[in-house]
């Protein structure tokens, strides 16, 4: 398993916003647009495991991470295509609950 990100992912203690985020599959050829809200102080991009597994995201691994809450939690991780403001790139994705707030991290 890999280490546990002390960071956490969805943190509030730097800066919150919303941006619209277009995530894609590991090619690149299908994208699903959410509202994520972007947090300055999360390494991992979040977005619910029902969009990630509409569009055929695999699951990769599984990692450790520590919420805002303090509460530790596993959680699967994928790579995906993401757009944001114009730039396209490659990412990890970590594969959220059902329902959850999607969130843009800094990787």
């Amino acid at each position: 398993m890999p280490p546990v990100d002390k960071r956490g992912m969805g943190s509030v203690n730097v800066g919150l916003f919303n941006v619209a985020l277009e995530v894609g599959n590991a090619d690149g050829t299908r994208f699903e647009t959410v509202h994520a809200l972007a947090d300055t102080d999360a390494t991992f991009t979040i977005v619910p495991a029902e969009v990630l597994r509409a569009l055929g995201v695999s699951r990769d691994k599984r990692g450790a991470f520590e919420l805002a809450d303090g509460i530790l939690r596993n959680f699967d991780i994928g790579e995906t295509r993401i757009r944001v403001n114009g730039g396209e790139t490659n990412s990890p994705v970590v594969f959220g609950e059902d329902g959850m707030q999607p969130i843009l991290g800094a990787v």
